[in-house]
């Protein structure tokens, strides 16, 4: 719907931004409870050897 009204590069721009407003969203919202040392743990733990 988008594409048909704004073209391909009309449609790129708004999807672009609502990604970088959802990639900053992630990186700044945690879980309630979990600091810096707990996230760290939980990545390393999910590292295949």
């Amino acid at each position: 719907m988008v594409v048909g009204a704004w073209g391909h590069d009309g449609a790129y721009g708004p999807a672009g931004g609502t990604s970088m407003v959802a990639a900053l969203l992630a990186l700044l919202l945690r879980q309630p409870g979990r600091g810096k040392a707990a996230a760290a743990a939980t990545h390393e733990g999910t590292r295949h050897r």
